[in-house]
């Protein structure tokens, strides 16, 4: 194993690694170099599905040898980033115009590094990596749009939302909240990791949803599935 001893040794080495590479970045077959940022990324992509985790391993075996190889590989996925250096889609500039136009606005620097400072406590090894991402909306060229808060959703059909109490990218609090303020709202909860869980073969989530999809039926009121 990449990492050994308990889960706080295990993040520990896993700053180390970040820490390492910030300083001395490691060069890949094709030039690039690995430094802390898209090692954070790396880690942050493997995050999204249990099945990655066997190549988050070989990605920090690769980098405690000084090959970076596995981990551009993670961070190229993330990035949608072909082999050949293209990209396949637009998908993160289409996620920052969003994300700017319904929470942007000129964000005060002041506000950033006290929030640094607070997912540095509440996220140790990759808080910070995520710490002044709206900055992109810094002269963002168009004025924001208010988002509704609550969301209710009055006089809609009843509204099927899925969380994952493991979910690395859209906490299951989330979940959790908007299942409440929606008017017709009905939480289904998968127990464990991962990001979303629709349609990877977990056959209590697979039914529910099915049977919403087809017959309109909704999951028991709390019902959890593992």
């Amino acid at each position: 194993m990449p990492l050994t001893g308990s889960a706080d040794q295990g993040m520990a080495e896993v700053t180390a690694l970040l820490n390492r590479v910030q300083s001395t970045p490691e060069k890949n077959s094709d030039g690039r170099m690995l430094g802390s940022a898209t090692l954070a990324t790396a880690i942050s992509s493997a995050l999204y599905d249990t099945s990655e985790w066997p190549d988050l391993a070989s990605a920090f075996r690769g980098v405690q040898a000084g090959d970076p190889k596995a981990a551009f590989a993670l961070a190229d996925e993330y990035n949608d980033r072909s082999p050949k250096g293209k990209y396949y889609d637009n998908t993160a500039e289409a996620f920052n115009a969003i994300t700017c136009l319904e929470d942007g606005g000129d964000p005060d620097m002041g506000d950033l590094r006290k929030q640094a400072i607070e997912l540095k406590k509440k996220a140790p090894v990759l808080g910070v990596y995520q710490a002044y991402s709206d900055l992109v909306c810094d002269e963002w060229p168009v004025q924001p749009i208010a988002f509704p808060k609550p969301v209710t959703a009055p006089g809609a059909a009843p509204i099927v939302v899925i969380g994952n109490t493991g979910d690395p990218a859209t906490p299951y609090s989330g979940a959790k909240s908007l299942a409440k303020q929606l008017d017709s709202g009905h939480l289904l909860t998968y127990v464990g990791e991962g990001h979303t869980i629709y349609d990877k073969g977990n056959t209590c989530i697979d039914a529910a949803v099915d049977a919403y999809l087809q017959h309109g039926t909704v999951p028991a009121a709390g019902q959890r599935c593992h």
